[in-house]
C-alpha cells in the first residue's frame, strides 16, 4: 500500500525530534528544514573561528525568529582524540584529566566548554561516562577512568564545563566500556552480566541520580539479560529504569541511528520511530542529509498515523525546548580567545598528568625519536595527530621495522600509537627493546606500555598526541 506524504504540521513536529548532522545543504530555512538543530563535526567547520561564529549565528537569528527558542547547534568535544575545531588545540583527554586534581579538572572542563561558547556552539555531546577497560578501543582514553574516582572526575570536570553555560550530555547509557565491539560497524552484545559489568551500570545509575546533567546518550548496546534491543530502542531501559526509576527528567538523545548496530536491526527511519516510542527525545540521525530526510519523513508519517502519541511527542518537546532556553542566548557568546591561550593551558596539565615509570634522565632530547603507530584510525576518532620532528613507521609494515633496527643510534625515544592491537608490531617493539636503549612513550592506551618488555624508562600520555612531543620535551629538559 502506498504511504501518503505527511501533513505540514506533522512534518514540522516531526523536524523538532531530529538533531541531523550539519550539511550546507540545511542553509537557514527552518520552514523547509524544520530540525531541532544540528550536530557539526570537523569536516564542517572551516578553519577560522570567527566564521565558524559567523554562520552560527545566522543559524540561532533564524530559528529564534521561526520557533521562539534557540536551535540546538551541538558538537562531541570530549578532548583528546575526538577534537572537532581544526584551528584550536584540543583539551587533555578524559583519561588523563583523571589523574589530576580536582581544581584542574574543573578548570579543563571550563576552558572546554569557554572553546565551543565562543563560536557559537551550545550544546556539548560530551562527557563519556563509560569505564575505561583495556583493550576497548572504541572507548579507550575517552574514558575519566573506572569505579568513584571516575565518577568524581566526571562530576567535577561537568561542573566546569556548566560554570560557561554550556549543557553537557553523558553517554553511552548504561555503560559501554565492557562492550568492546564498535556500535559504528557492528552490534555490541553483552550476553553474561558479570559483577564487573553491574559495577559499571550502578556508577552510571548512581551518577544520574545524584547529579544534575542536561542529557543522557543512549548506548546501541544489546544487554542480554535485560532487553534483547539496542538500549537506544529500548523502553525497559529507557522509559522504565532512566524515566521511573532513576527519575531523570532531561532530554535522552540516541547515539547515531546510521551506525551498523541500528541498521542490523532496523533502517535508520524506521528506529527512529522505535526510539521515540521507547522514550526517546531525540534522534542523532548520523549519516547524510539523505538519511535526516528519510527519518523526518519516517516520523512525520508516525504522527499522522498516531503510531507516536502526541502526549509521548508534547512529554519531549517540553524537555526539548527546557534545555533549549537553557542555552546561552546570543548576546552572551563569550569573546574568541585566541588559539595559544589554549594551548598554554592545557600543555601544563598534559605535561602535569603524564605518568613517568623508570629513569628518564639517561635520555637525551638529541636522541632518535621514532613515531610508531597505524594507517588505520580508530572510526569515532576526528583529531590533529601529532606534529614534530620525527621518525614515522606503520606498525604493521615490516620494512619500517627493519629501518629502525638499522638506526645508529643506540638510544631511541619511541611514541607508540596502539601497538597493542598487534600482537606481532608488540613482538617487534620487544625485540627492538632488546637492542637498543628505549624510552617508550604510550601516546594512547596504557596497555602499549604494559605490553612492552625492556624499555628503560615509560611515560605515559593517555591519549594526547598533539602534545606528544612538547610534553616528552618538557620532561626531559634542555
Amino acid at each position: 500500500m502506498m504511504r501518503l506524504e505527511p501533513s505540514s504540521q506533522s512534518r514540522q513536529l516531526a523536524g523538532q525530534l531530529i538533531l541531523p548532522n550539519w550539511s550546507p545543504r540545511f542553509g537557514t530555512d527552518p520552514e523547509r528544514w524544520p530540525f531541532a538543530g544540528y550536530i557539526f563535526h570537523r569536516n564542517d567547520l572551516t578553519p577560522g573561528v570567527t566564521s565558524t561564529r559567523r554562520l552560527l549565528a545566522d543559524l540561532y537569528g533564524v530559528y529564534r525568529r521561526m520557533y521562539g527558542h534557540s536551535p540546538l547547534l551541538a558538537l562531541t568535544e570530549e578532548g583528546g582524540t575526538v577534537h572537532r575545531f581544526p584551528t584550536l588545540p584540543p583539551p587533555p583527554s578524559a583519561l588523563l584529566s583523571g589523574k589530576l586534581t580536582p581544581d584542574d579538572i574543573r578548570v579543563i572542563g571550563r576552558l572546554t566548554a569557554r572553546m565551543l561558547a565562543m563560536q557559537g556552539f551550545n550544546w556539548n555531546l560530551a562527557p563519556v561516562l563509560d569505564w575505561y577497560l583495556p583493550g576497548n578501543e572504541v572507548i579507550g582514553t575517552r574514558s575519566f577512568g573506572n569505579g568513584r574516582g571516575m565518577l568524581n572526575a566526571a562530576k567535577t570536570w561537568i561542573q566546569g564545563h556548566q560554570s560557561v553555560g554550556i549543557p553537557v550530555t553523558v553517554k553511552h547509557f548504561p555503560g559501554h566500556g565492557h562492550a568492546f565491539e564498535d556500535s559504528h560497524i557492528k552490534a555490541p552484545i553483552i550476553e553474561r552480566h558479570d559483577q564487573s559489568w553491574r559495577n559499571e551500570v550502578k556508577a552510571f545509575t548512581e551518577f544520574l541520580s545524584g547529579s544534575s546533567v542536561d542529557g543522557v546518550m543512549t548506548a546501541h548496546v544489546r544487554f542480554l539479560e535485560v532487553d534483547q534491543n539496542p538500549v537506544s530502542l529500548s523502553s525497559r531501559w529507557m522509559q522504565e529504569i532512566l524515566r521511573e526509576s532513576l527519575k531523570f527528567d532531561g532530554v535522552i538523545i540516541t547515539d547515531a541511528l546510521s551506525m551498523q548496530a541500528i541498521r542490523q536491526v532496523s533502517s535508520p527511519p524506521e528506529a527512529a520511530v522505535k526510539a521515540l516510542s521507547a522514550g526517546a527525545d531525540l534522534i542523532d540521525c548520523g549519516g547524510d542529509e539523505g538519511v535526516a530526510m528519510d527519518i523526518l519523513k519516517s516520523v512525520a508519517q508516525a504522527i499522522d498515523s498516531q503510531s507516536i502519541s502526541l502526549k509521548r511527542i508534547q512529554a519531549s518537546l517540553n524537555r526539548i525546548n527546557r534545555l533549549k532556553d537553557s542555552t546561552l542566548s546570543m548576546d552572551a557568546w563569550p569573546v574568541i580567545l585566541a588559539a595559544q591561550d589554549f594551548y598554554d593551558q592545557f600543555i601544563r596539565f598534559v605535561t602535569k598528568g603524564a605518568q613517568i615509570r623508570g629513569n628518564t634522565s639517561n635520555f637525551s632530547l638529541e636522541s632518535p625519536r621514532v613515531w610508531i603507530g597505524s594507517s588505520h584510525q580508530i572510526q569515532v576518532e576526528e583529531r590533529r595527530g601529532a606534529e614534530g620532528s620525527f621518525i614515522r613507521a606503520d606498525m604493521n609494515d615490516p620494512s619500517a621495522w627493519r629501518r629502525l633496527s638499522q638506526i645508529k643510534s643506540g638510544q631511541l625515544v619511541v611514541f607508540t600509537e596502539n601497538t597493542w592491537k598487534s600482537p606481532w608490531a608488540t613482538n617487534q617493539l620487544n625485540a627492538l627493546c632488546m637492542t637498543k636503549d628505549v624510552l617508550h612513550v604510550a601516546v594512547q592506551d596504557p596497555l602499549d606500555a604494559y605490553r612492552t618488555r625492556g624499555s628503560r624508562a615509560m611515560i605515559f600520555l593517555r591519549g594526547n598526541p598533539y602534545y606528544a612531543e612538547s610534553a616528552v620535551t618538557a620532561i626531559l629538559g634542555p
